[in-house]
């Protein structure tokens, strides 16, 4: 059967009509015509948001009647679907080993099985279950699990995310990855929203749902197997070994996270190649979230049902930094994403409704070597630990995290209390001036870039708002080297792939990263 698409079809938020009818009314033909109905995209237009707010559509769909008259009507024609055909495999002499078990550790794994070959995953942290409340215990006493948090486990860190599902990536698998998750628990629209996201409550499900079934298919995941070595023999892979386990493997794939900087140390004792590289760090800024929607929807807020309003705002310091806001959080929470003891960072966390009272960002400025004042490959952790112990410290060495007023940051005064919006970092906060806790140039660049914010989304830079200190881990401080089946350059049958490679950045990318690897261990045609 033959099918139509129609593309860029822009509906105002106020029709209240079925989608199909809409597409009949286009055509001029009973709505009765139009079957196989499909949304291909969809996305939120804010242009002319004086006026009307649109969703604008492309739809596909079969016809029972004849092909009507109109322009913008035009047969539907697949893009071709790409095949990643076995052509032949490398001698994997053992069973791969896989070291994480974030979006890359699972598509990696999944990849594997799908080849009839059952990985062997480690993983440091546990199953979900356990990590709540491993990370509850942490809330509550306020001692670190440095191996079950809300950066280490089942799903890796975007398992407590805002669980943003855009990538920059043309990859075809990404279609694979959407898919996947669709098939294990997330709801069809991230199929076609141009800016999808599951939030952590469904992340938790799909996940779960996922891990259940690599297993049940043969794969071996080991909860709590952190590894503490990779074993050489003539510049190849020969072993792993960690906590009471010591694994023969010919084939080792690292998804482990830019987190794991043990994990970094041990590759830079045996010799991988590695480079330091840029990265971000900052603030979180907190908002009321009625604030950013009302100031977004203009006079259209709480007239018709929106999501909660999402920002992305970038300013270029005169020093040439960059400054920009990152992995926004509407309706969501700031957390800790603390793995080691007297050190103390920030993220951010959303449920799927995104219906929190406050909606952050991270304000984040770019650095490099120039502020690591090193080129060695692990400068830049020894940056990140550092700047985590003074927010530590700042905070009252307690895992409190120190937060500042807006209006301190841009006028140098010291306002008391919470009479606006309330900080929503849990264990808890303590005010205190971040200027003690964040390089003075890093600093500057912060304040003139909220100030320029302020002026593209009115009340950015309101006094209302709240600072959190301090984020680090925006994405990875270190690149591993490798070629292009994403094997290390300089060690045989070592793969790095995901965030913690610095290839990669967001689950979506890390996913197809992982997909890659596998297929890159089993020489597989691209």
């Amino acid at each position: 059967m033959t099918h139509y698409i129609l593309k860029d079809i822009k509906v105002s938020i106020y029709d209240r009509r079925n989608l199909t009818e809409i597409a009949a009314d286009m055509l001029n033909i009973e709505k009765e015509n139009i079957t196989e109905f499909k949304i291909l995209k969809r996305s939120l237009d804010l242009r002319h948001k004086d006026k009307d707010i649109f969703y604008v559509y492309t739809f596909i769909f079969s016809l029972k009647c004849q092909r009507p008259v109109c322009n913008k009507l035009e047969i539907y024609i697949p893009e071709e679907a790409k095949e990643f055909k076995n052509e032949h495999r490398i001698n994997i002499k053992n069973r791969p080993v896989i070291i994480g078990f974030g979006p890359a550790g699972l598509f990696c794994a999944q990849t594997f099985i799908q080849h009839g070959i059952e990985p062997i995953i480690l993983e440091r942290g546990k199953r979900i279950a356990q990590r709540e409340s491993d990370i509850n215990k942490f809330i509550t006493d306020r001692k670190v699990n440095k191996e079950s948090n809300i950066c280490f486990g089942e799903g890796g860190a975007g398992t407590f995310s805002d669980g943003k599902l855009t990538s920059r990536s043309k990859d075809a698998r990404q279609n694979i990855v959407l898919n996947t998750f669709v098939k294990y628990g997330a709801d069809e629209s991230i199929l076609y929203d141009n800016k999808p996201h599951l939030g952590t409550d469904v992340i938790k499900k799909v996940i779960t749902n996922m891990t259940d079934d690599l297993i049940s298919k043969g794969a071996e995941v080991r909860f709590s197997a952190k590894v503490e070595n990779i074993i050489l023999k003539d510049n190849a892979v020969c072993a792993v070994n960690g906590n009471g386990f010591e694994i023969k493997a010919d084939t080792v794939i690292l998804a482990c996270g830019h987190s794991a900087r043990d994990v970094y140390e041990i590759l830079d004792n045996i010799g991988a190649a590695m480079q330091s590289k840029p990265f971000a760090v900052g603030v979180r800024i907190e908002h009321k979230r009625e604030d950013i929607d009302r100031v977004t929807y203009k006079q259209h807020y709480l007239r018709t049902p929106l999501p909660a309003a999402e920002y992305i705002l970038k300013y270029q310091d005169s020093s040439n930094r960059g400054v920009y806001t990152f992995c926004n959080c509407p309706g969501g929470l700031v957390i800790p994403c603390i793995t080691e003891e007297e050190m103390l960072c920030v993220n951010g966390m959303s449920y799927s409704k995104r219906d929190a009272e406050n909606s952050n960002s991270a304000i984040v400025v770019t650095v490099d070597q120039k502020d690591f004042g090193s080129s060695r490959p692990l400068a830049g952790i020894e940056y990140q630990r550092q700047l985590e112990h003074n927010a530590y410290v700042l905070g009252g060495a307690n895992y409190s995290a120190p937060v500042m007023h807006c209006k301190d940051l841009l006028k140098n005064t010291k306002d008391k209390g919470f009479s606006d919006v309330t900080p929503s970092y849990l264990p808890g906060v303590k005010q205190a001036d971040l200027h003690d806790c964040i390089p003075q140039n890093i600093f500057n660049c912060i304040k003139n870039a909220v100030e320029d914010f302020g002026r593209k989304l009115n009340g950015f830079d309101s006094g209302k708002a709240i600072l959190t200190a301090i984020e680090t881990r925006t994405s990875s401080p270190v690149k591993i080297l490798r070629d292009e089946n994403l094997q290390s350059i300089n060690i045989k049958g070592l793969y790095a792939s995901g965030e913690g490679s610095g290839h990669a950045g967001g689950i979506v990318s890390s996913a197809i990263d992982g997909i890659k690897a596998a297929q890159g261990c089993m020489n597989i045609s691209k």
